[in-house]
């Protein structure tokens, strides 16, 4: 029985006041219960802390708005399940949160109908293919 974990970085959210409410509420929807909430000083995720970090947070406001978010303290919501409820909580936490396509069905790349070149693989624009003509 092997046990997955399922992490909700806030940290991009870049508004650290909000992190707390943000959590709140991911943790307030159906099926999300028994997460926990994991905030580091440092941006590779490592101290992790309570008020502390919370207080860290708020003095680094501006932070927020300037540097990249490698460099960020990391705010995040984490759950331990097993595998097939772990692949539920994040297929739910995605449909909550809008990311990613939605079904499996979900076209990748440009379609022909909205732009993309209508040629067939291999063969190229300028040479008429291959490096004949």
């Amino acid at each position: 029985s092997d046990v997955d974990q399922v992490v909700l970085d806030l940290s991009p959210l870049r508004r650290p006041a909000e992190f707390a409410n943000a959590a709140a509420w991911a943790l307030g929807q159906e099926g999300t219960e028994g997460g926990q909430v994991e905030a580091s000083e440092s941006g590779d995720g490592g101290e992790e802390g309570g008020g502390e970090a919370l207080e860290f947070l708020s003095q680094r406001v501006d932070d927020f708005l300037t540097e990249p978010i490698h460099r960020l303290p990391m705010y995040t919501v984490t759950w331990l399940r097993p595998r097939p409820e772990a692949k539920a909580l994040a297929k739910q936490l995605a449909a909550l949160l809008a990311t990613g396509q939605s079904g499996s069905t979900a076209k990748k790349g440009r379609v022909k109908s909205l732009g993309g070149p209508n040629i067939k693989p291999g063969k190229s624009r300028r040479h008429g293919g291959y490096g004949i003509g």
